[in-house]
């Protein structure tokens, strides 16, 4: 593993649609009915053969108001934070230490009504 400088950063954006089949009188779906937007940093400094990486990231999602016909779906963000040692004994070959955290996410479900 080389990264041709010694500190690199850099940012995405994960964009999914509400595509699939979604039946509004089904629990269970191919589709989510809904969008979720994933922004992500991450950040990694090499230290002679030992590479060190951190990256932070939350999941935000839009209602489902079609959750069977009659009910809204909500769901809170999703936070998730990774790190990363990486040491490379070289000729390609490495070994890493890995662990993520993850927090939020719980939803609730409410029941639309028409006024």
């Amino acid at each position: 593993m080389y990264m041709s400088t010694p500190f690199n950063i850099g940012a995405s954006l994960a964009i999914t649609a509400p595509l699939g089949q979604y039946d509004t009188g089904r629990l269970v779906n191919l589709g989510n009915n809904r969008w979720s937007f994933k922004p992500e940093l991450g950040v990694s400094k090499r230290l002679g053969q030992v590479t060190l990486e951190l990256s932070g990231a939350g999941t935000f999602y839009t209602d489902n108001d079609e959750l069977l016909g009659d009910h809204v779906l909500s769901q809170n963000p999703i936070y998730q934070v990774q790190a990363h040692f990486i040491y490379a004994f070289g000729n390609g070959v490495w070994a890493s230490l890995d662990t993520t955290w993850f927090a939020g996410g719980s939803s609730s479900r409410q029941t639309f009504i028409a006024t």
